[in-house]
């Protein structure tokens, strides 16, 4: 794992990157400038699922899902992560897709 320690208001923070060059964790110490330190940890790959990112710190933990869609020939949805299931036919209202069902 790289670390990177870069000096920000007078502090520094501390970056930890995974063997893929992604940020891994950040370290903020407390400071004059920073009342309470933090650590901010992201940790992709959530449940072994490739679409699904976590960031977690001392407040909480936001977990992030993306979804990969596209129409194919037939105008019919096709995508993979956060549950989109290939072969499903696409609503759409308006202009925007409002979800799917299963064709």
């Amino acid at each position: 794992m790289a670390v990177d320690d870069v000096a920000i208001a007078g502090t520094w923070t501390c970056t930890s990157y995974d063997a893929r060059g992604r940020v891994a964790q950040v370290v903020v110490p407390e400071s004059d400038s920073i009342a309470v330190g933090r650590t901010v940890t992201t940790t992709y790959r959530v449940g072994g699922d490739p679409y699904t990112t976590a960031v977690t710190d001392p407040a909480g933990t936001i977990t992030t899902t993306v979804v990969v869609q596209w129409s194919d020939q037939t105008g019919r949805a096709q995508g993979a992560g956060g549950g989109v299931e290939q072969g499903c036919q696409p609503r759409v209202l308006g202009g925007n897709l409002v979800e799917l069902v299963a064709a």
